[in-house]
C-alpha cells in the first residue's frame, strides 16, 4: 500500500510530465537562469576571454596625441627658403637666430605663414639646452635645429635632444651627421623617425645627400645649401631629383 499523503513513483511521473516547470535543467516559465560570469583567461565556446584594456590606456593615446598635434611640423614638398637674418620676401620657412631675433619679428612670420625654424650652435647648445629650447619656444619659433648633435656618431645622445624638443612643443631637424639617419638609437628607434626632418650643408659636394633618403622616403622636409658654382645645371636637376630642397648661393 502506499503511504497516505504521498503519490506512488508512476503517479508522479506522469503529474510532472504534464507540468512544463517538473522538466529538469528547465527553468519555471518567467525566471532566465543567469550564467556565472566568465574570468579573463578563461576559455568560453572554444573562445578565450582576455582581460579589457583599462581606460586609462586609451586616455594616455589621446593625451599624447594631443601633444604631437600642438607641434607645427616642416611643411613638406618643393617650397621657396631662407637661411638669413634678413629672409627673402617670398621666403615660406627661415632659419633664424634665436638671439637675434625678436618676438616681434616671429609674431610677423607667423602672421604670414612662414615657418621658423630655430638655429642653435654648439656654444648655445652647450649653456643648457633645455634652457635654449625653451627660449625658442616662447619667442614663438616652430621648430629647432642644433649644430654637431651626432659628433662622435653619438646616435643616442642625439635622439634624446630630439625628445627634449619635442617636449618643449619645438619639431627638431637632423642636422649633420648624414650618415645616421638610418641607424637606431638604444631603444632601437631609426634616427630618420625620431627627427621631423633635415638640415644639410653641401651634401652634394661631400657625396652624402643620399644618406638622408631615409626622411624623403617619409615624406619630410630635406633642406639643402649648395654654392651654385660646384655643380652643373645638370647636376643641380639631379640634385632636385633626389626630393631635396636645395638653397643655392
Amino acid at each position: 500500500m502506499s503511504r497516505p499523503g504521498l503519490l506512488p513513483v508512476s503517479s508522479a511521473l506522469l503529474l510532472c510530465a504534464a507540468l512544463s516547470a517538473c522538466d529538469l535543467g528547465r527553468t519555471p516559465a518567467g525566471e532566465a537562469l543567469a550564467a556565472a560570469p566568465a574570468a579573463p583567461g578563461q576559455t568560453v565556446s572554444g573562445e578565450t576571454l582576455l582581460p579589457s584594456a583599462p581606460a586609462q590606456a586609451d586616455e594616455l593615446a589621446d593625451t599624447k596625441s594631443e601633444e604631437q598635434a600642438t607641434i607645427s611640423l616642416p611643411p613638406v614638398g618643393k617650397l621657396t627658403w631662407d637661411w638669413a637674418a634678413r629672409p627673402q620676401a617670398q621666403a615660406q620657412l627661415v632659419l633664424l637666430d634665436a638671439r637675434q631675433t625678436t618676438e616681434a619679428q616671429l609674431a610677423s612670420y607667423a602672421d604670414q605663414g612662414i615657418y621658423t625654424v630655430c638655429v642653435l650652435d654648439g656654444a648655445q647648445a652647450a649653456r643648457g639646452l633645455n634652457i635654449a629650447f625653451n627660449l625658442c619656444q616662447y619667442k614663438g619659433f616652430d621648430a629647432v635645429a642644433v649644430a654637431d648633435l651626432f659628433a662622435g656618431g653619438k646616435v643616442n645622445h642625439a635622439t634624446r635632444v630630439a625628445d627634449l624638443a619635442h617636449n618643449a612643443g619645438l619639431a627638431v631637424l637632423h642636422w649633420g651627421g648624414e650618415q645616421y639617419a638610418s641607424e637606431h638609437d638604444g631603444n632601437g628607434r631609426l634616427v630618420a623617425d625620431v627627427f621631423d626632418g633635415a638640415l644639410t650643408e653641401q651634401c652634394w659636394q661631400r657625396k652624402t645627400c643620399t644618406d638622408l633618403l631615409p626622411y624623403v622616403q617619409r615624406g619630410k622636409q630635406v633642406l639643402n645649401v649648395e654654392a651654385r658654382q660646384d655643380a652643373s645645371a645638370a647636376q643641380r636637376k639631379q640634385l632636385d631629383g633626389l626630393g631635396l630642397v636645395t638653397l643655392w648661393r
